[in-house]
């Protein structure tokens, strides 16, 4: 998460500081409230503030993957950890960030993304479903990862796809220059491994759910291969999570925004006019970030938000 000053039960004790007592005399889940404000603005903003999302994958090819042995793993519902006591070989970091889980729980299967190796044995993990209580954990799986035919099944990784080329780098031990070239598919297609002017490199390009690789005759292997994307933002799983959102004019767009919904959802809590303010915020935004907007935008942002 990217704030380091605000969970969830923070922002929203913010928004409400002056219309509480309205607040607190219905029953409504401030989780779901801020979640909503949060993906709103995060909405509006992603291209603004992609580089704060931007993440580091190591893209290791494994064999073997990692299971439970004898069934002893536990899984701890306030931390979204797994602890597995009987695991095949060792967590490791970062080597198994971003990978995928799977694990049982009785009659219950639940899927995963590893966003943490806090021990050799436990892995702190997200998705949109998961226990919400403590458990034991009957099975757990962490499948292998193999490179098939120049090509390396993405899938699992939490990317943020939009409409336009996906902002992507590829990096790897194995060339000079240490980064990979981000070629079109058809580029890829045509690419002469045998031609001198491809020698030393490796290029990529995805394609859907799975990333291309070719390399010159040259390069011996693909190296150890550091994948950085742009990830999707996260939603809070708790009220002590804290919010996927920079913090600064985001944060303060997204305590707007919460108090926005409130206004809109009960009948009596009353606001003044939030559009001033949020002009204000905008142009806040756009400056921190070492944007232009024309007055245009701004206001079409304002109109989204409020």
């Amino acid at each position: 998460m990217l704030s380091r000053n605000y969970t969830v039960k923070t922002l929203f004790a913010e928004a409400i500081w002056d219309i509480r007592e309205e607040v607190y005399r219905h029953e409504f889940q401030a989780l779901h409230v801020v979640n909503r404000a949060v993906q709103v603005v995060a909405s509006q903003f992603y291209s603004i503030m992609i580089n704060d999302y931007m993440t580091k994958a190591v893209v290791v090819l494994d064999e073997v993957g990692k299971y439970s042995t004898g069934g002893d793993a536990y899984y701890t519902a306030d931390t979204n950890t797994i602890l597995v006591n009987d695991i095949n070989e060792d967590f490791e970091f970062p080597k198994d960030l971003w990978k995928s889980v799977m694990f049982r729980i009785g009659e219950s299967v639940y899927y995963g993304l590893v966003i943490d190796v806090t021990t050799t044995n436990t892995v702190r993990i997200i998705a949109t479903d998961l226990p919400a209580s403590d458990a034991s954990i009957d099975e757990f799986l962490m499948p292998n990862t193999m490179l098939d035919d120049d090509v390396i099944n993405i899938a699992g990784l939490p990317i943020m796809r939009t409409g336009q080329r996906m902002r992507m780098t590829l990096h790897s031990t194995a060339v000079k220059r240490g980064i990979c070239d981000h070629v079109s598919i058809e580029e890829i297609n045509e690419f002469q491994s045998d031609s001198f002017k491809e020698q030393g490199r490796i290029v990529f390009a995805p394609a859907g759910e799975e990333l291309l690789l070719r390399r010159a005759e040259d390069v011996e292997n693909y190296g150890t291969l550091t994948l950085r994307f742009p990830r999707i933002p996260f939603r809070a799983i708790s009220e002590d999570s804290y919010i996927d959102l920079p913090d600064g004019a985001p944060i303060e767009i997204a305590i707007l925004k919460t108090k926005i919904i409130l206004s809109e959802r009960l009948k009596d809590v009353q606001i003044p006019d939030p559009r001033e303010e949020m002009v204000r915020l905008v142009r806040s935004l756009f400056d921190t970030f070492g944007f232009t907007a024309e007055l245009e935008e701004i206001k079409q942002k304002v109109e989204a938000l409020t």
